[in-house]
Order: structure tokens, then sequence, then C-alpha cells
């Protein structure tokens, strides 16, 4: 009887094979990059891995890699991300692991099922990088945490917001303090005008408690502050145990005006914590797609890596090209609350293209976060334009921005020359143009483009006063 040794030895090393090529290939991507066979156990190791991980390549191979990357909290969960591999199923996410000396991180992990020809599930290919964020271990502590004291909450009034709505004693003890300065204040009042009404700076009280302690601490201080206001200011001076007309409107218009006031106050609260909870969301939705745009283009810049490996002279301008897009790409998150130099969203935006053919001159301008990514979006639509239509549609063609200031605002010219022939102006407005011209209204920014015989000529005007929000925005003043 004939022995499958042999048989199933060759199957054993064409995946390997098969799981080291693929490794390979992304390998080029400078992450770190980890292939195991099907039981998990480490086939390949990359440099950048070695660097990520302290673990020198000779020392990890044929380990485990639930014993190496995760760390002891994480090492059920990294079983469990196997299983569902071994399946066919991929998986991205943020995952704490730890170094070889013992300290624990987050990385950012892409891990992707390798399947031979036969639909035979043969081993996986791991992508990771360090973030800087916090781990899962405290971001189930933050989920516990109130939105003012999560990250991205801002400021002082949501986290007294948060304080006192967390407990009822807080926000009785905030009323009954809001309702006695507003006594004491009423009290001095008297003591200047004796024919002032009886409830004036409660008002302002009840707003103050309501806003900060929500609808009870609200409530609780209009009762109060009309058994106060009843029993200090309007029954003293009650010739007779019956309430005068004057003195019965009065208490009836406190009444609804106080109610009135819990009513928007606590309606205030609730649009701002979900002002909040969707910045928060919105923040996260951005980080998420900017990571599977980063993914994708990974992919292909791998692909094409291995397709042209016989013609190194067009990968050399094909990879630059596709690192330069990934570079502008980043400028949607690196403006994201941050200032910007104008010189580096025009030149992020523009790297993908030949630097004979482009010139920059302007002076230092530090740009606020939104009005960089608005006007970094505006150059993308302009330069994709002309690289389509344009100057940078031919190898002669050439772009000159530059920009200055007046006294009122900042002037961007973007001029476009030895344009091929130009065509008519199409009937009705694309995407694209609706973006370069509506794109920086928000600002009270406006673009004009002409059509001349020798391309295409813009004008971007943007007020001073949208730009000085940024600290230093012209940093090469005097």
């Amino acid at each position: 009887m004939l022995s499958n040794q042999p048989k199933d030895d060759y199957k054993a090393q064409a995946s390997d094979r098969q799981v080291l090529f693929q490794a390979q290939i992304v390998n080029s991507l400078g992450l770190a990059v980890i292939a195991t066979d099907v039981k998990g156990n480490i086939v390949f190791w990359n440099e950048a891995a070695e660097k990520l991980y302290g673990w020198r390549s000779a020392e990890v191979i044929e380990k485990n890699i639930v014993e190496v990357t995760p760390t002891k909290e994480s090492q059920q969960a990294a079983s469990a991300i196997l299983e569902n591999l071994a399946k066919g199923e991929s998986w991205s996410g943020e995952f704490e692991v730890q170094h070889k000396d013992g300290h624990w991180f987050v990385a950012e992990v892409t891990d992707s099922p390798v399947i031979n020809q036969l639909g035979d599930f043969v081993g996986i290919v791991g992508v990771s990088k360090a973030v800087v964020r916090s781990s899962p271990r405290l971001d189930k502590d933050k989920e516990n945490l109130p939105v003012a004291n999560r990250p991205n909450s801002s400021g002082t009034f949501l986290a007294l917001i948060t304080f006192f709505e967390g407990s009822l004693l807080r926000a009785g003890l905030l009323a009954a303090g809001c309702v006695g300065l507003a006594a004491s204040a009423r009290w001095g009042l008297g003591m200047l005008w004796s024919d002032i009404l009886p409830f004036p700076t409660f008002y302002p009280a009840i707003l103050f408690a309501a806003l900060l302690g929500g609808l009870w601490s609200g409530v609780f201080s209009v009762l109060l502050a009309g058994l106060v206001g009843w029993s200090a200011f309007i029954v003293p001076h009650s010739a007779s145990s019956a309430l005068s007309a004057g003195q019965k409107i009065s208490l009836l218009t406190f009444v609804c005006a106080s109610l009135l006031i819990v009513w928007g106050a606590t309606q205030y609260r609730r649009l701002l914590q979900h002002y909040v909870l969707e910045e928060n969301y919105r923040k996260v939705v951005v980080a998420e797609l900017g990571h599977r745009v980063k993914n994708k283009l990974a992919t292909v810049y791998a692909i094409l890596r291995h397709e042209l490996r016989q013609h190194p002279s067009i990968w050399e301008s094909v990879s630059g090209r596709l690192r330069a897009l990934s570079t502008a790409d980043d400028l949607l998150t690196e403006a994201d609350g941050h200032g910007l130099e104008l010189t580096a969203v025009i030149s992020k935006e523009l790297s993908p293209y030949p630097e004979e053919q482009i010139s920059i001159s302007g002076e230092s301008v530090l740009l606020p976060g939104k009005l960089a990514v608005s006007l970094a979006l505006v150059i993308h639509e302009l330069a994709t334009n002309a690289a389509k239509y344009g100057a940078l549609s031919v190898s002669n063609g050439s772009i000159d921005v530059s920009w200055n200031r007046t006294d009122q605002e900042l002037q961007i010219l973007w001029t476009e020359n030895k344009s091929p022939s130009l065509v008519l102006t199409p009937a009705r407005k694309g995407f694209g143009t609706k973006l370069i011209e509506g794109a920086l209204t928000a600002f009270g920014g406006s673009v004009e483009s002409q059509l001349l015989p020798h391309g295409l000529r813009c004008s971007i005007r943007i007020p001073l006063r949208a730009i000085s929000e940024a600290p230093d925005f012209f940093a090469g003043r005097g």
C-alpha cells in the first residue's frame, strides 16, 4: 500500500509557497506583514514587523501567532478571529498587541485568508501598523464615561452638565444654591427699591439650574423659587390674606415663564449633547473612510508592483504618483481641527503630477482646518480637470499657482498655459464644477473661472476674517 505522505508534503509546500508569495507582494507597502499557515504558525515575518513588535524573524518563525503578538487579555479574541479567517472571512480593525519587551499598544490590523485555486484555505496574511489611540481595554472604561468626559467632547460646560446630571442630590443642591443666590439678590434690590416685583432675580437662577442640572433640577428650582418668593416677598406685603389682582398676575406670570425657561433649557441641553455625539460619530466615520481608502490604495499598489516587476521604469513613475495620491488624501484627516500651511495644501494636491510642469509661489499662510480641507478639494478638482482636459494633459503644458494678500482678502490665482484646444462650456454643471464654485462659500470665499486661449484661469478669493481664527495665520508677516 502506497503512502500519501509525499503527496501531503507537496501540497503543504505548495500552500506555503502561495502564502509566502502573497506576503511578499504586500511586503512592498512598508507595513508590518505577518503570514501564517492554517494552524496560525508563523511562516513569514518581515523587517517592518521586527521593528513594530521587537521580535526578529528567526525568533518567531514556526511559533503560533496567538502566543506572540496578542496580549493576554486579547488572546481569546485573536483565537476567535483565526476561526473566522479559516472560514474565509477577512478581518480589519484595531487590536491590542504587545512588544517583545512586554509593553502593549494598539495596532491597526488587516487579516486576510489565503485561498488556493481549489478553494482551500491555506494560510493567513496580516498587515499591521501602530496607531496613536487608546487601547480597547481603555475604551471599555470610556464607554461608561459621560459624553463630556470622552475625547473630542469640549469644555467645562459639558463637564458641569454631566456632573450635576449624574446625581439627583447634586442637582437638588444646585437648584437650592441658585435660588438662594437669587433670593439674596432680590432682598438686596428690595432694600434699594421697595416697589420692585417679587420674582425678577429668580428667572436667571432657574435658567442656570435647568441648563446645568436638567429637567428635575429646573422644576425643583421653580417650586423652591415660588415658595421663597411667596413667603418672603409677597405675603409680608399683603394687607390681607387675599392676594391682589397684581400679585395674582405676577405669580401666574412667574409660573408660566419659569416652566417655559425650564423647557427651553432642557431642549437646548438635548441638542447640545446630540451635537457632541454626532460630531464624535462624524470623526469616527471620517477615520474609517480614510482607513478604507488607504487599504484600497495599498492593494492597488501591491498588485501593480507585482504586475510591473519586469518594467522598472514604468513602475517608478506609477509608484511615485500612487504615494503622492495617498499623501494628498491624508489632508482630509490631518486638517481636521488643526491648521495647515497653504503651500503644503497646494503642494500635496499637485504632487502626483510632474514637477517641471508646476510652479507654486506665495508667502507663508496658515489656514484653519476646515478651510484647508475645502480649499484642498477645490485644488484637487482643478488639478484633476487639468490632467484630463487642460495643461497637465499634454507634455508641454504648465500650471502657475500664486497668491498674495490685500488688506481684506487672500487672493489665489490658478493659471494654465499651453492647454490643448478648448472645448465649449457644458450646458449643465457637473458635480466637480459645483464643488469648485461652492466649496468656499461657507467662508465668504468665491471662485471665478475663465477659459482663455492659453488655458483656464481661476481666481480664488478668501476674506481674511475666515483665516484669522487660526493663530499666527500669516507666519511670515513682520
